[in-house]
């Protein structure tokens, strides 16, 4: 009968604990998002190093004017769907209005601080501490492929951010798979690629190997 007072006030910190950390999260997504718009406001030059997103604004102007008649490409299946309803979304809102190639980075900044939060997230869960993920997060949002990437209007972030979102739930359930852990698994991965084919390659053998193990 002792058990059931410590029981529950086990249950009450716990609570407590996962409702005062609810709101770390939020705040790497936010700094993360202030960090990359501001370099994108700074930097004034989203054609850094390839100017690839260009002529991907050029592609994906039909699906932001009239996406009734656009086509899909094959390499970036969900991209230019995804970008067209968000670069008109920012259009509505008077946000870098007629100029998608601009937005596009915008949007990539979006991207790269979900990424973040998905490092974040994933390393708070397996250490348990808060100053170990957002040293972890900080160290992922410095990298070169993603501080790059994240300021200027080339197609990959979108794509990484859900592959990236993919890897780190098959890391985090690999001991205790389940077939609805399986699914969302290949359902966020198969999105991603869906964004960008080449993130097959990288990917696509280590998730099968680990679903083979």
């Amino acid at each position: 009968m002792r058990s059931f007072p410590s029981a529950s006030l086990g249950a009450g910190a716990a609570l407590r604990t996962t409702g005062s950390s609810a709101w770390q999260p939020l705040l790497v997504f936010a700094l993360s998002l202030l960090l990359f718009c501001g370099l994108i406001a700074w930097l004034q030059n989203v054609h850094i190093v390839t100017s690839n997103g260009m002529f991907k604004s050029i592609q994906a102007e039909p699906w932001i004017a009239d996406p009734g008649r656009a086509r899909l490409d094959p390499s970036n299946y969900l991209y230019f769907p995804l970008y067209g309803v968000l670069a008109a979304a920012l259009d509505a809102l008077g946000i870098l209005r007629g100029v998608p190639w601009k937005q596009f980075a915008y949007l990539n900044a979006l991207w790269a601080s979900l990424a973040n939060v998905f490092v974040f997230a994933f390393v708070r869960r397996v250490t348990g501490s808060a100053k170990a993920a957002a040293l972890t997060a900080c160290f992922h949002a410095g990298t070169g492929f993603v501080l790059l990437l994240a300021v200027i209007s080339e197609d990959i972030m979108p794509g990484y951010a859900l592959v990236l979102g993919a890897m780190l739930l098959a890391g985090l359930w690999f001991d205790r798979p389940t077939y609805a852990r399986v699914a969302a698994v290949a359902a966020l991965f198969t999105l991603g690629w869906l964004i960008e084919w080449r993130l097959l390659f990288p990917t696509l053998p280590a998730l099968i190997l680990a679903l083979a193990l």
